[in-house]
């Protein structure tokens, strides 16, 4: 079964979050956790791990039990992107890095924006500010410099996203 079945697929609340996670076991509980305290929960979460060497793996199963699938990629982020898209079927995806957390209300916030854009295909992609933590702490506001630019965090259409990294039809292993 694909990723974000429950939902019907294209339903504005069918959302999936993909979390990409290389060596940053020591950090994923904590970034799976802020998506499962989502207020507005999404139809799907998987954790994709791009070769981790670390205790990924094991962090990654406590979740099982909550729904959370997990991917393991050969070792190339945009492969392990792919591959988070390739397993579901989510007409929303959200792209979280393992060291990275959601703000509670980060789905409720952003998938809105989206859906109120539905009747608009020029519209794929919802970004938003970021908060930096930690040694880095900052606020940085999007765009940050002039372009067209996305950053972690952003809300994609899939067809947008299946289209940005082409095909993803490799095999994986789960």
């Amino acid at each position: 079964m694909a990723l974000g079945e429950p939902g019907a697929v294209g339903a504005p609340t069918d959302v999936a979050v993909i979390v990409v996670c290389h060596n940053d076991g020591r950090f994923l509980a904590e970034a799976i956790h802020s998506v499962l305290v989502q207020t507005r929960p999404p139809a799907a979460v998987l954790v994709v791990d791009d070769a981790s060497t670390d205790d990924t793996p094991v962090v990654a199963a406590q979740f099982a039990p909550r729904g959370v699938q997990y991917l393991r990629v050969v070792r190339d982020v945009h492969r392990a992107r792919a591959a988070g898209l390739a397993a579901t079927r989510a007409s929303l995806v959200c792209f979280l890095d393992a060291e990275d957390i959601l703000p509670p209300d980060c789905l409720e916030a952003g998938v809105p924006l989206l859906d109120s854009q539905l009747d608009n295909p020029a519209v794929g992609i919802v970004s938003s500010d970021e908060e930096r933590f930690g040694d880095q702490t900052k606020w940085i506001e999007y765009p940050a410099e002039p372009g067209n630019r996305f950053h972690q965090e952003s809300f994609f259409r899939l067809p947008a996203c299946q289209t940005s990294l082409g095909d993803s039809s490799e095999s994986y292993t789960t």
